[in-house]
């Protein structure tokens, strides 16, 4: 038969620390490529192409009109950033969700999936998503109303370079309070 030694406990620990360190590597290889192949533009745009952007091609018969209805977003991140730039490129209308301030809520669904209702009861609220202040009149994302006025425009003039703010690219909101152009012509005087 087989000798068995007494170091052979100690090869095959070494053996299968090796195999489970090369599965380690292997999946966080997978992982890290993925990572950064489902956060480009090109994955995104053809993703949505599939869903719903094929309808924009003319000349075909599934060719039709496409108006993006309410979307929103919190920061000027990569997500605004592609479908900034794809809505851009597509030169598609859109409305924005949402421009007011504060909303009227009588809870929230958490990241749990699950209903919260207020503590307190219900109330008005500050939408995140709102281009305005509470007050209604302050702007409280400036970098936003320059992307969707570049949107507006036909064809659309965005452009993916023009960042507004370099905070987002770190994790945090840019809610940067924006005076209009009265404070910036009185700067200048």
């Amino acid at each position: 038969g087989h000798m068995v030694t007494s170091r052979t406990p100690g090869l095959l620990l070494r053996l299968q620390c090796l195999v489970v360190c090369t599965m380690l590597m292997f999946l966080s290889g997978s992982l890290f490529v993925l990572v950064n192949i489902v956060d480009t533009y090109s994955f995104n745009e053809r993703w949505l192409d599939k869903q719903w952007g094929f309808a924009l091609e003319e000349g075909q018969p599934w060719t039709a009109p496409v108006w993006m209805g309410e979307f929103g977003y919190l920061n000027h991140g990569s997500f605004w950033l592609t479908f900034m730039r794809y809505l851009s490129s597509r030169d598609v209308d859109f409305a924005y969700w949402a421009i007011n301030g504060i909303k009227f809520s009588e809870g929230f669904n958490g990241a749990d999936g699950v209903y919260h209702p207020l503590d307190g009861g219900p109330r008005w609220v500050v939408e995140l998503f709102g281009i305005l202040g509470p007050d209604w009149q302050t702007v409280k994302k400036a970098w936003m109303i320059r992307d969707l006025q570049a949107l507006m425009e036909s064809p659309a003039r965005w452009l993916p370079t023009d960042i507004g703010c370099i905070s987002d690219f770190l994790g945090h909101f840019c809610d940067i309070p924006f005076t209009g152009p009265d404070a910036a012509d009185a700067d200048a005087r």
